[in-house]
């Protein structure tokens, strides 16, 4: 941490003292926009559910769809 640097968000006990997103390459971030996207819409990329879908974004929804889960069970006990 830089001395005197202003934190700029805290995320349970998580201080940030940048943008979270500076983390994540540009790709990385197209990604989890196109897989909130879709399951906000539920609106598949390709016709014919999800098994015609491609593997590495069907994992992607996965991870996300598991990690928004477990987000919401922790917030669900810190209540």
């Amino acid at each position: 941490m830089l001395k005197g640097a202003q934190k700029i968000y805290v995320l349970g006990d998580i201080r940030l003292y940048e943008c979270p997103l500076s983390w994540f390459r540009p790709k990385i971030i197209t990604l989890l926009s196109m897989v909130q996207l879709t399951l906000e819409t539920k609106q598949l990329l390709f016709s014919g559910g999800w098994a015609r879908q491609p593997a590495w974004f069907v994992e992607a929804a996965t991870l996300y769809q598991n990690e928004v889960a477990q987000w919401h069970l922790r917030n669900a006990k810190s209540k």
